[in-house]
């Protein structure tokens, strides 16, 4: 499929390969199949609350994470060597050619202390790959639950004006770290017996590697779209009215000729998301949304996996498009804590 733009004649963007871990499962198929079957694997962990409740969380077995190699990192909290123990695994699913460099759009999350470190970053994931990185044209971002939208963006954009030929993107969270739980609970956003609106957290990594027309996937990504809500999560004096979202929908929904089939999100369970979809969602039109749309929210499964939401969201959508497990199009979409929201539809060739 191609078409006209700017002059030129353009190749339209795939997935060519994909790569996930999370609670549920060690590849994005497992973890598709975990999901539509119903399985969760949120249960109490040791880490416990200020009361002595323990947390329920979603967690990789501790066996099934690799020992990091001597020199990966010098960073010592717990929590980001857990993720590049996470990344390890989802790395190692990727079709890379170690090589040619390759730029690289890592999302981490918001509440990750690293200000002045995305070179070291970088680096990290080079030595954990054994991928040469094209420095110049990756980038880190801390954003939450939606910037893994906001790295596919700029990903698909660098293959879209004809700069790059294939992009690796990346997401990672964990929520086993002391600190940040202890954070939330001082919120009241974690479920405990006292907190009836709230969500329950969990950890995952997730790679994307977009090509400029891959022979070996028929999954086709349109246009990544990202909107900022002024009235998030953190800002109580304004009134939420779906803006950002109703903008990131409408956009992503631009390239499709049939309405969407599904809808596979990042909702975590808290009702100020829940609310904004709903009013959000109103807003697309019959060609724009099925009136049958069945929605996938795999957070009930694996928990909220935060910055791994994105590229996890959408490793899991292409397996399933690719096994027929479900019809396309499919909307995918996350909304983080701060500002950033974002989507972008899936589809197979023949069916747009």
């Amino acid at each position: 499929m191609e078409w006209i733009k700017a002059g030129r004649l353009m190749s339209s963007i795939t997935i060519h390969s994909t790569g996930a871990v999370s609670a549920i499962g060690l590849t994005p198929s497992v973890m598709a199949a975990a999901a539509m079957a119903g399985i969760s694997m949120i249960k109490e962990q040791d880490y416990l609350s200020s009361t002595g409740e323990p947390y329920r969380m979603a967690l990789v077995p501790d066996e099934c994470l690799p020992v990091l190699d001597n020199g990966v990192t010098r960073q010592s909290s717990y929590r980001y060597r857990r993720m590049l123990q996470l990344l390890t695994l989802a790395l190692e699913q990727i079709e890379l050619d170690r090589k040619t460099p390759l730029p690289v759009m890592v999302n981490l999350p918001d509440n990750l202390r690293i200000d002045g470190q995305s070179l070291q970053v970088l680096q990290e994931i080079h030595r954990l790959s054994g991928q040469p990185i094209d420095w110049i044209n990756s980038r880190v971002y801390q954003l939450g639950r939606a910037g893994g939208f906001s790295a596919l963006q700029d990903a698909w954009s660098l293959i879209d004006e004809g700069q790059i030929e294939q992009v690796l993107v990346i997401g990672v969270d964990s929520c086993a770290c002391p600190r940040t739980l202890l954070q939330w609970e001082k919120e009241e956003r974690l479920l405990l017996s006292n907190v009836g609106d709230g969500f329950l957290p969990g950890e995952a990594a997730g790679c994307l590697l977009l090509k400029r027309t891959s022979e070996h996937s028929q999954i086709q990504l349109g246009a990544p779209a990202v909107s900022q809500e002024t009235a998030h999560f953190y800002n109580t004096e304004d009134v939420c009215l779906g803006k950002g979202l109703t903008a990131v929908f409408e956009k992503a929904c631009e390239p499709l000729r049939t309405p969407v089939r599904h809808v596979a999100c990042g909702l975590n369970g808290e009702s100020s998301h829940i609310k904004e979809w709903g009013i959000s969602v109103n807003r697309l039109d019959d060609s724009q949304l099925d009136n049958q749309a069945s929605l996938i929210h795999p957070a009930e499964s694996y928990g909220d996996i935060g910055a791994a939401s994105a590229p996890v969201l959408i490793a899991m959508v292409a397996n399933m498009l690719g096994d027929s497990d479900i019809e396309g199009p499919v909307l995918t979409w996350c909304a983080s804590d701060y500002e950033t929201r974002g989507a972008v539809a899936l589809w197979l060739q023949e069916n747009r």
